[in-house]
């Protein structure tokens, strides 16, 4: 058989056989290039295996592994849940808006539904604020931009999927809204048609 040196090194060359192999041989003083009839192989079963710390590094690599994975489950499903619509709440006094909430009640979107709701929602920052703080500051809003006045009314209904969290919320928003008006004006506060 013959075999052409493709590569050279200080202890042993790479060789090119007759069938398209690469193999590995001591290198007796060889050049590149050079064709060859014989050769000393090197046994390729001669794989030095780590050992020491590598050894044990290596048999736990998967618990690392594991860790990180998990940590970018959680994380992934936080952002998740901070930007998924848990529950609308429509607030209507003659502007009527949207306001999409998270589960921990941060607003996370927000819209007006007609021209009124419109003109009350355009460039307020809603971004990060509780349910509680954006309904009062659009009661202002609406307030200060003539939309809301004495003897007026506030309607706001829930819609979630969740009914328990329907219930408890009711008395909440109500006692909210009156509270932030209590000095200010008379109005009516309906929640849930109640």
């Amino acid at each position: 058989m013959k075999y052409l040196v493709m590569e050279t090194h200080f202890s042993y060359a790479i060789v090119l056989d007759d069938m398209g192999r690469f193999i590995k041989c001591a290198n007796l003083d060889y050049q590149v290039g050079q064709k060859i009839d014989r050769i000393v192989a090197m046994d390729v079963s001669e794989r030095v295996e780590p050992t020491g710390i590598l050894q044990k590094l290596r048999k736990f690599f998967w618990i690392p592994t594991l860790a990180l994975t998990f940590a970018l489950v959680f994380v992934i499903a936080g952002v998740i849940q901070q930007y998924t619509t848990f529950a609308s709440v429509y607030m209507a006094i003659n502007p009527e808006v949207r306001i999409d909430i998270n589960q921990s009640e941060t607003v996370i979107r927000l819209e007006g539904t007609n021209v009124d709701g419109e003109q009350l929602v355009r460039d307020y920052d809603f971004k990060k604020k509780h349910l509680d703080t954006v309904i009062n500051e659009l009661i202002d809003r609406a307030i200060d931009q003539g939309f809301l006045s004495e003897g007026g009314k506030v309607r706001i209904d829930l819609a979630t999927r969740d009914a328990e969290w329907q219930e408890s919320t009711r008395p909440i928003v109500r006692d909210n809204i009156e509270r932030h008006i209590k000095n200010n004006i008379k109005i009516t506060i309906e929640i849930d048609g109640q």
